[in-house]
């Protein structure tokens, strides 16, 4: 690994963090954007897809999970909870007949009431029973949002297995011209004292 504290003319600020782990830590973050904007979009997306394809912008028209092909699997019920990325467009038009207060357990009571300092019940949508539907003024929103259109999975593959080339090449390549910078820097002082 090279530090890039080892210049006579190129400082940063006395750092110890080394190209490595910066070449590296922003590949890493690129590659949990792509993937996360996927799951966002394709994953997420389906349950917004089909109830934009059925038109179920009003409260008499919402219709059931069941009814749209869609399962409510864990991501989306996470999705779904107050102020979740589903929450802003998904609403319930029953929340009567499938919302109820579950009680925590002695467990997450304590760990809850041990970091957050209260653990009160939960509210819990059975989705079983919930009809839903996208508010006419969120309708735009959310085919923008959640449009098919965009990268299919094998493209994201390939951007991250190009991506892993390319930071492999960076990490031996940003040293190599950041020396060649340094020696052109200690040329161009040489021919400037003389």
């Amino acid at each position: 690994m090279n530090t890039v504290s080892a210049y006579e003319n190129i400082a940063f600020a006395g750092s110890s963090i080394t190209l490595t782990v910066i070449i590296w830590g922003v590949y890493a973050g690129l590659v949990c954007g792509c993937i996360a904007a996927a799951y966002s979009k394709d994953f997420l997306g389906r349950a917004v897809r089909a109830l934009l394809m059925r038109q179920c912008n009003t409260p008499e028209s919402a219709l059931t999970m069941e009814k749209l092909g869609v399962k409510a699997s864990f991501g989306f019920r996470c999705a779904m909870r107050d102020g979740g990325v589903l929450s802003k467009y998904i609403a319930v038009a029953n929340p009567d007949e499938c919302r109820y207060e579950k009680e925590r357990s002695g467990f997450s009571r304590a760990v809850l009431k041990f970091f957050a300092g209260s653990a009160e019940n939960r509210t819990v949508t059975d989705y079983k029973k919930a009809k839903l539907y996208i508010p006419e003024d969120k309708k735009f929103a959310a085919d923008v949002r959640y449009e098919k259109k965009g990268p299919s999975l094998p493209v994201i593959a390939l951007c991250i297995v190009l991506g892993a080339a390319a930071a492999v090449g960076l990490t031996f390549a940003v040293p190599k011209i950041l020396e060649l910078l340094d020696q052109a820097i200690t040329a161009f002082k040489s021919i400037g004292e003389k």
